[in-house]
């Protein structure tokens, strides 16, 4: 759901300058509040709606024993989506996937 988010997170750490505190905790917090939203339902059937509004997928369906989520959790999450600059901003991008296919 944000790549993007956690590659920043080790190319920070894992670098000769070190890095601020005050920026891993920025990085770290913007993380957990798609964690805390993200667990308010199932979490599986949660990623995989998520990668489905970033474009990723092309079908949020799940397969039982998950179960689909409502119109109504489907609205908590694509409202969650549509505020959320973190998921839109470090999601998953077909240049991103060609480069890991390279590596």
């Amino acid at each position: 759901m944000m790549p993007g988010l956690f590659a920043e997170l080790y190319r920070l750490v894992s670098s000769e300058d070190r890095p601020s505190k005050a920026s891993l905790q920025a990085l770290q917090a913007e993380a957990n509040d798609v964690i805390a939203h993200m667990i308010q339902f199932d979490v599986l059937a949660y990623e995989k709606y998520m990668l489905y509004l970033q474009g990723v997928i092309a079908a949020p369906a799940v397969r039982q024993p998950l179960k689909q989520f409502t119109a109504e959790e489907r609205g908590r999450i694509e409202a969650y989506y549509a505020g959320s600059e973190t998921l839109r901003r470090y999601r998953h991008t077909a240049k991103a996937g060609q480069q890991e296919e390279r590596v």
